[in-house]
């Protein structure tokens, strides 16, 4: 049930995790493969081609002008951030009684959500998950970033300063209201350094990411992440992840590894 939907990507977050490069960029801006997170998930919300609101804080302007030629609802939180309960309570009038997909921009998937999308009976809530080895907030499964809401629970939500989960999905987990729905694929939250670097790799499947020489092109971009080069900081071999204005955070490539490893060959398999 698409054809009632409307959409809301989350692009408001301080992205902390991720200074100093948030310093000059909203998270949702960082490039994966030279791409900007905020593009991947406005490409997941296109699916549909529904109407689109983005909510917006830490470096509006920024997310304003990257927006400014496209026909999307902005949804201001410049004086407060309002958590994700918040931004979707902020939006209800908007929606004028459609049910909403929900999608976090940080989070960058391995392949696209068509099949998340098909089926759905917009009586329920569904959540796209991945499955865990430990319990946490949905069982042995864990959220990553894409909701499918009915109109009705989006009522239910408290205009206050909030997350899903506390606001209206654990009642209605504990109902057995929720719809959870596995991810046949790869998802990288994009909210710290050695995830962030992971996703750039597995997006352009390889370990080299920009020409060994260090271009202008690539030099000139808002956000690089530069190779190691052996015999900087101090002998350890680390990825360099740097803003346009020489921000940078050093990543070390060993733990770049093991992830990337993992998770290549859980995409080859």
């Amino acid at each position: 049930m698409t054809d009632n939907l409307a959409s809301l990507v989350l692009a408001a977050g301080l992205g902390t995790r991720m200074r100093p490069l948030t310093l000059d960029l909203p998270k949702a801006l960082l490039p994966v493969s030279n791409k900007p997170l905020l593009n991947w998930a406005l490409e997941r919300t296109q699916m549909e081609d529904p109407d689109i609101a983005v909510n917006v804080h830490h470096h509006n302007e920024q997310i304003r002008r990257h927006l400014y030629s496209r026909d999307i609802h902005i949804s201001d939180e410049s004086s407060e951030l309002l958590g994700t309960a918040g931004a979707v309570a902020k939006i209800y009038p908007w929606l004028d009684g459609r049910n909403v997909l929900v999608v976090n921009s940080d989070m960058w998937l391995s392949t696209n959500i068509s099949a998340f999308l098909e089926g759905w009976d917009g009586l329920r809530t569904r959540l796209l998950v991945v499955a865990t080895q430990s319990e946490s907030d949905f069982g042995k499964n864990r959220y990553i970033g894409a909701a499918l809401m009915p109109n009705r629970s989006v009522r239910q939500i408290p205009f206050s300063v909030n997350g899903l989960y506390e606001a209206v999905w654990q009642k209605e987990w504990s109902n057995d209201s929720i719809e959870i729905f596995p991810f046949e694929g790869v998802a990288l939250d994009c909210g710290t350094p050695v995830d962030y670097v992971v996703a750039n790799l597995l997006a352009r499947r390889s370990q080299s990411l920009i020409n060994a020489d260090g271009s202008q092109e690539d030099r000139a971009a808002e956000c690089v992440v530069l190779p190691p080069e052996p015999g900087k900081q101090g002998g350890r071999l680390s990825f360099t992840v740097r803003t346009k204005n020489s921000n940078e955070v050093h990543v070390d490539s060993s733990d770049v590894e093991r992830k990337f490893t993992l998770l290549a060959n859980r995409l080859a398999e």
